[in-house]
């Protein structure tokens, strides 16, 4: 017995098969060509011979005025914000891009996987006795 696949199941793979393959490419792309050099730096600390970026957000002071204005929920909220836009720079994005390449994919082919017919065609469901 041949499965056959209506012109929307087909149309909504190969739709999830362009959307894959473009998000990834476009990951792949977007990681080669990224760096993680933090541009925010306020000031530099050498440690173990090595030179590290320092942030004005993750010095003691900052986050002693912070936790002073706002509380413990300014520093939560903070620390998301940071998280949450460093999601959108550097290879950081890359990622993001693969994982939502990802999902709109898989979302599109079980769209069309849902469309398929329970019961092959021709037969009638026979009631529970």
């Amino acid at each position: 017995m041949s499965k056959k696949h209506s012109t929307l199941q087909l149309r909504l793979y190969l739709i999830g098969a362009g959307i894959l393959l473009a998000g990834l490419l476009g990951a792949a792309l977007v990681y080669l060509t990224a760096s993680d050099e933090t541009s925010k730096a306020a000031g530099y600390e050498i440690e173990g011979g090595k030179l590290y970026p320092s942030l004005a957000e993750d010095s003691k002071r900052y986050l002693y005025e912070e936790e002073r204005y706002g509380g413990k929920m300014a520093i939560l909220l903070n620390d998301f914000n940071q998280w949450f836009s460093g999601l959108w720079q550097g290879r950081q994005l890359a990622y993001t891009l693969s994982l939502l390449a990802t999902g709109f994919a898989l979302a599109c082919f079980l769209a069309a996987h849902s469309l398929s017919d329970p019961l092959p065609s021709g037969r009638a469901e026979e009631p529970d006795r």
